[in-house]
């Protein structure tokens, strides 16, 4: 009987290293990320945990934000847009918006891919969100498309055709002024 309790209490033991270890493991994981991540209950949206990058994204204060509601923090106007939210996501258990448009504390829009995943927590519902910051990505391409109609105004406005030919002759492609319709 004395084996039997030393053998439980040592297996124990390596099961509660091993358990703290992998909780190590997930909260260096969990701070470390770029992506912005906040754990929030589901019933309320009260502020459970956020990595820096969260803070960072939002402008909030950590001190001052956590143990407060989504509505309080004015992360949601509508409380009735909040409750279509943690409907769908009882509903589906995972949202994922290709497009959200997060508004930070200093009233600033920031483009997001946002992820958001129903999760148990010490017997608790909860929801893990996830905002990764696709503004400059954004900008890029606005800046690009604006480039392209620019370089294209330009290049309609030629009276002669412009062709493209590769560097060993191969015609590729032509560009016909508005005044000289296309043959085909």
């Amino acid at each position: 009987l004395y084996e039997q309790t030393q053998k439980e209490i040592h297996e124990r033991s390596v099961v509660e290293v091993e358990l703290r270890a992998s909780e190590e493991r997930f909260r260096k994981v969990f701070h470390a990320s770029p992506v912005a991540i906040i754990i929030s209950s589901l019933e309320d949206g009260r502020v459970v945990e956020a990595n820096d990058a969260y803070w960072k994204l939002t402008g909030f204060d950590p001190q001052k934000s956590i143990g407060q509601t989504a509505i309080e923090l004015g992360i949601w106007d509508d409380k009735d847009e909040r409750k279509y939210f943690v409907d769908q996501l009882k509903q589906e258990h995972s949202l994922y918006d290709p497009e959200y448009q997060f508004i930070n504390k200093a009233g600033e829009s920031i483009s997001t891919l946002a992820f958001y995943e129903l999760v148990k927590l010490d017997s608790a519902d909860s929801i893990l969100s996830m905002f990764y910051d696709i503004t400059e990505q954004k900008n890029a391409q606005e800046s690009l498309q604006n480039s392209e109609a620019r370089t294209r105004a330009v290049l309609a406005s030629i009276p002669d055709m412009i062709f493209e030919i590769s560097k060993d002759g191969m015609f590729l492609d032509f560009m016909a002024s508005a005044e000289i319709a296309p043959l085909m």
